[in-house]
């Protein structure tokens, strides 16, 4: 018979083996796709939304993401000049995600103040915003 104190054991040991980060969970995620048809989709959504607005930020209703963005399956989509936030993870008034470049924007994010980039793939990189 098993004593309760390894049994504890084995299943914290199983728990922990399972539990991910949340870059490894996007990076996972990104594996579902493709990253240059990735950037492909994601420069036809840029040219489509910054073609005639201003704006320099916008968040991208779900309806309009397309397939390779869904794949993700973020929790929000953020449109910047520069590129897309797809937003996996929330926790504590810190966001991250992956951070797409439409292909052929060869502009690299530079982390400063509250923005955080890791290059993950070309034009792909994981970003983490703090409050």
């Amino acid at each position: 018979m098993k004593s309760p104190s390894l049994v504890l054991i084995l299943s914290a040991l199983v728990v922990a083996g399972c539990a991910r980060s949340p870059r490894d969970s996007a990076e996972q995620r990104l594996r579902k796709v493709d990253p240059a048809r990735l950037r492909a989709e994601a420069a036809v959504l840029y040219k489509n939304l910054f073609a005639s607005e201003a704006a320099t930020y916008t968040v991208i209703k779900s309806s309009a993401w397309p397939a390779t963005f869904r794949a993700i399956e973020p929790l929000q989509v953020g449109a910047y000049r520069d590129g897309f936030a797809l937003a996996t993870h929330r926790d504590a008034g810190v966001e991250s995600g992956l951070y797409v470049l439409p292909a052929q924007m060869d502009v690299v994010p530079v982390s400063k103040g509250r923005a955080r980039f890791d290059r993950v793939a070309d034009g792909i990189y994981w970003y983490s915003f703090q409050p």
